[in-house]
């Protein structure tokens, strides 16, 4: 991360959606991954990532 140049964006939140989410809250869990997403249910696997930017909040989905 040291050779890359700090823009001023920083990730607020980040959501994925699943047709099951107990299964991938349980797949996080078995593979101890620190700080995992908010997982909610959804129709199809879907991201949304919330960034702070510069000029202004941004979703990427």
């Amino acid at each position: 991360m040291a050779a890359i140049a700090d823009l001023g964006a920083r990730l607020r939140s980040f959501t994925l959606e699943h047709p099951e989410p107990a299964a991938v809250e349980a797949l996080y869990r078995a593979l101890t991954i620190d700080r995992p997403p908010e997982i909610v249910r959804g129709s199809k696997l879907r991201y949304r990532a919330r960034i702070e930017t510069p000029a202004g909040p941004r979703e990427l989905t």
